[in-house]
């Protein structure tokens, strides 16, 4: 099984794998003697489960123990901080600092916090204003700073 750890810091996610070994004791059980039955093998079976063996004291399998699944894929739904459900194809994660966690997202320029859409239509562009320390949409470039070079004719 592997256990992740989750850290946030100067905007870096870091996500740690950590393996958890287990140790597997094979040991008589029931009466001790050739009527004894023992745990003859540990296996993973092809779904993954963890199945042992229980064998007589002639050696012939009498049961095979089911432990269950141990699960080896990484699903990012089974960390803490992560909420993607409904994510669909092309969107990305989002941090919302109010509950924690990463959401999944579809990002546009209406999602940035230094894009200013109040006056996007059909025909607008972005264009950065000093005034607002923002990208503005408009469709009236009417600033002294911009200059536009259309090439050689």
């Amino acid at each position: 099984m592997t256990d992740y750890t989750t850290k946030l810091g100067n905007n870096k996610l870091t996500v740690k794998k950590e393996e958890v070994e287990y140790k597997v004791s094979l040991s008589r059980v029931g009466p001790q003697g050739s009527q004894g039955l023992s745990v003859t093998r540990a296996y993973f079976d092809s779904d993954n489960h963890l199945k042992f063996e229980i064998s007589d004291g002639t050696g012939a399998v009498v049961n095979i123990l089911d432990a269950g699944d141990i699960d080896t894929n990484f699903d990012i739904n089974d960390l803490e901080m992560f909420n993607i459900e409904g994510i669909q194809d092309g969107d990305g994660l989002r941090y919302d600092n109010s509950t924690n966690t990463f959401t999944s997202h579809s990002f546009s320029t209406s999602s940035l916090a230094d894009v200013d859409n109040t006056n996007k239509s059909d025909g607008s562009v972005l264009v950065y204003s000093g005034t607002s320390s923002k990208y503005v949409a408009t469709n009236n470039l009417n600033n002294a700073n911009t200059t536009i070079t259309g090439g050689s004719f």
